[in-house]
């Protein structure tokens, strides 16, 4: 598996949340899902791209928040992804 780091941008698709010195991300509640952005999904977080997945479900629960780990202020890397339900 290939490692996968974020930078900031002030217009992204996803926080990064602190909780308890844990680093959380999360799909910001706005997150359009369109064939750029859903093979980036599915990186970070689990879910079954056939099944869950389609133009009808387009609303997603959030089961599990991915962990990152902060490589400077600026740049974050995944440690597990998360997980997602579409409904």
């Amino acid at each position: 598996r290939s490692m996968v780091i974020f930078d900031k941008a002030a217009d992204g698709n996803y926080w990064i949340i602190d909780y308890s010195g844990v680093l959380y991300l999360i799909p910001k509640d706005n997150l359009k899902i369109d064939r750029k952005n859903s093979n980036v999904l599915l990186a970070l977080f689990a879910f079954d791209p056939v099944k869950d997945y389609n133009k009808d479900n387009r609303n997603i629960q959030l089961i599990q928040p991915a962990k990152v780990s902060k490589l400077s202020s600026k740049q974050w890397k995944l440690e597990e992804r998360g997980q997602l339900k579409f409904f």
